[in-house]
């Protein structure tokens, strides 16, 4: 199933988060109510990038830039989510919200 976007305007980008899991504390053994959850998945600043307009990146000066599949680490709160055709939690949000392409492992 796709994502339901077919293009990206500007100099946006297509994020999916890590997904939060439903435990936590020290065991793991803490559930979270679903309201934290969502706060907590709003927060996230790692993610994959799925896709890329064709003008992202392009005034990009040095360093590695970001391709489509690489791992990312972005800013709190970054673009608006978007719920996608596979019901996955998307993030659209400005090339510029990307702040380093993170290795692998």
């Amino acid at each position: 199933m796709s994502t339901g976007i077919r293009d990206l305007v500007e100099f946006k980008v297509l994020l999916l988060p890590d997904e939060v899991g439903d435990k936590t504390g020290k065991e793991n053994i803490l559930y979270m109510p679903d309201t934290t959850k969502e706060r907590e998945q709003a927060q996230s600043t790692r993610g994959v990038l799925v896709k890329a307009s064709g003008m992202a990146f392009s005034d990009w000066r040095g360093g590695t830039i970001p391709q489509e599949g690489d791992r990312v680490a972005f800013v709190k709160y970054a673009g608006e989510l978007f719920k996608g055709n596979d019901d996955k939690e998307y993030r659209i949000a400005n090339d510029k919200d990307i702040l380093a392409v993170l290795e692998e492992g």
